[in-house]
């Protein structure tokens, strides 16, 4: 009895051995996929912080008050102050 359980054992273990390794691979791909998601994410968010910066950069050089500049594209006032001061 003991030597077909260990037969059988032995004819299964690679295969098992095989899914267990498909499964690692597969966990890993998904973090690996998470992981480029999330830097993606950040990625956009720092497009969508430069695009309003260079926005703020050309109003100010129209002239517009940097009060006006912080409200029409969402920049708190300090930081259009500092733009300003940046192109001075």
């Amino acid at each position: 009895m003991q030597t077909n359980f260990d037969e059988m054992l032995e004819s299964i273990l690679p295969e098992l051995a095989a899914l267990a390794d498909k499964r690692r691979k597969a966990e890993f791909l998904d973090k690996e996929m998470k992981d480029l998601q999330a830097f993606m994410g950040e990625g956009i968010l720092i497009g969508k912080e430069e695009a309003r910066r260079e926005a703020a950069a050309r109003l100010l050089d129209r002239g517009l008050n940097p009060q006006v500049v912080a409200e029409c594209v969402d920049l708190p006032e300090e930081e259009v102050l500092r733009i300003r001061d940046e192109r001075s």
